[in-house]
């Protein structure tokens, strides 16, 4: 799907630089999800990692639980750069065709599949609601959804709900390989943004019998307006001692924070972890409730306060 959707910026750069918008284009154009709405904003460095072992974690050693978190927001993240990449090439190229309820960029040839065209379409709705999606087709056959979505604006129209559907198993079957997105076939993401705190959530829904051996991860971020944030993540699989682990991680603008995890299915349900990490991003508490566990830290008010559910 990576490939794809640069096809799509490729194909919009060398056609769609022509033309002038008008004001009701730009209300079109202002359904679509922008990145800074939906990306989770988690301070401190890079990091990758996952999974509820802690063994050999000291006092004031680089906290595991946060590179874990840091990694998670990365990976979700990289989710919404690849949409963003063909929603942010729209809003800076007019549409192709207007119609009274409607708006079309395209079709443009897709380079990167020989024989095969994407559109942009946007739809306002006699509700005042917008729907929208992400279009590809063979030369000569009818278009089908590679992503579609649906907005509902509040009265600053930049803000309001929001929803869109990322169709991969389609991209796989009718046009070719979606890139290192293959092992998934659907990708669900709702979203919040006109509220005190932001709500974004995603579902992956994985191909049965991948080497991944997950069926599907579920996502939740949520940040208030003074920029502390929570992500919480429920991954299910056919693990026999894991099969499905509960993941729930908050943190500060300062960045100190919390992670807490448990196994809620599986041959180790009821296993849970809390580690705690200050704004240098070091442990200063972490517990394991299995015989062996950690026990590091002699108060669990060593660790921050965080936003509530």
């Amino acid at each position: 799907m990576r490939t794809l959707l640069t096809s799509f910026v490729f194909g919009a750069a060398l056609v769609g630089c022509t033309g002038n918008w008008s004001n009701k284009d730009l209300e079109f154009a202002g359904a679509l999800p922008s990145t800074a709405q939906l990306k989770s904003q988690l301070p401190g460095m890079a990091a990758t990692g996952q999974g509820i072992s802690r063994q050999g974690l000291n006092l004031g050693d680089p906290s595991k639980a946060y590179a874990d978190t840091k990694g998670a927001s990365t990976s979700f993240n990289g989710i919404f750069d690849l949409v963003a990449a063909v929603l942010d090439a729209v809003r800076v190229i007019p549409p192709s065709q207007r119609r009274p309820d409607s708006r079309t960029w395209g079709p443009w040839n897709d380079d990167k599949h020989a024989g095969f065209q994407l559109q942009v379409v946007i739809t306002k709705e006699a509700t005042g609601d917008f729907s929208w999606s992400i279009q590809e087709r063979k030369v000569g056959g009818e278009f089908f959804d590679v992503i579609s979505g649906t907005y509902r604006p509040t009265a600053t129209v930049k803000t309001g709900e929001g929803s869109f559907t990322a169709d991969v198993k389609a991209v796989r079957e009718k046009v070719g390989s979606a890139g290192e997105l293959d092992p998934i076939d659907r990708i669900d993401v709702t979203y919040v943004t006109d509220l005190p705190v932001k709500d974004v959530k995603m579902l992956f829904t994985f191909a049965p019998g991948g080497t991944s051996n997950l069926s599907t991860i579920g996502y939740q971020y949520r940040e208030a307006t003074d920029l502390s944030a929570s992500m919480h993540f429920l991954a299910k699989g056919a693990d026999a001692n894991v099969s499905a682990l509960d993941v729930a991680s908050g943190w500060l603008v300062t960045g100190a924070g919390r992670a807490d995890q448990k196994v809620t299915a599986g041959a180790y349900t009821g296993a849970t972890a809390i580690e705690c990490w200050d704004t240098d991003f070091k442990v200063v508490y972490a517990k394991q409730n299995w015989p062996g566990g950690l026990d590091l830290g002699t108060n669990l008010s060593a660790c921050p306060t965080l936003m509530g559910p």
